[in-house]
């Protein structure tokens, strides 16, 4: 039980720095453009 709690907040932080990668990214490329 406590495992699939730390596989979901896991997943969730993965989720969260993935779009804020994303963001990022989008940023960037929208300064260099």
């Amino acid at each position: 039980m406590k495992n699939k709690v730390t596989n979901m907040l896991l997943v969730k932080s993965n989720i969260v720095l993935y779009s804020f990668n994303i963001i990022l990214a989008d940023g960037r490329n929208r300064r260099t453009k």
